[in-house]
Parts: C-alpha cells; structure tokens; sequence
C-alpha cells in the first residue's frame, strides 16, 4: 500500500479509544493478525471475530493503528 492510501484507511478511525492497560505479551500474541489486515472495515471485522473484549478490541486497535501509521511513515 501507498502511503496515501494507509493514510485514509488510519483517517477512517475517528477516535482512537481508551484501553487503560499496559502492553501483554498474550494480548500481542492474540492480536498478532493487524499486520494481515491494511484496510480499516476487514480490521475491525477479523477483531470482531477474535475476541467479545472491549479492553482487547481497545488495544488491537492501538497496536493496528501504531503500526499502519509507522508503516506509511517508513
């Protein structure tokens, strides 16, 4: 992917949410499919299917959109 284009798939989350929890090693293990997953609705859709949490969600949503802005930045 461009640049341009991880650009507007990161502009699609609006607020970035609150998770209040320090980094796992479990939890990076279990969201270890955001690197699989560049566009934001089939993110959100593999999440949905991997955990109920909303603390997980939170943190796999941070850890995606870290790492997608890091990769158009690079």
């Amino acid at each position: 992917m461009t640049p341009a284009q991880i650009e507007k798939e990161l502009k699609k989350l609006e607020v970035m949410p609150s998770w209040g929890k320090a980094q796992n090693d479990d939890w990076d293990k279990l969201s270890g499919f955001i690197y699989d997953f560049p566009f934001y609705e089939e993110f959100i859709g593999r999440l949905n299917s991997v955990s109920p949490s909303l603390a997980f969600n939170n943190y796999a949503v941070h850890r995606w959109f870290n790492y997608w802005s890091a990769n158009a930045v690079e």
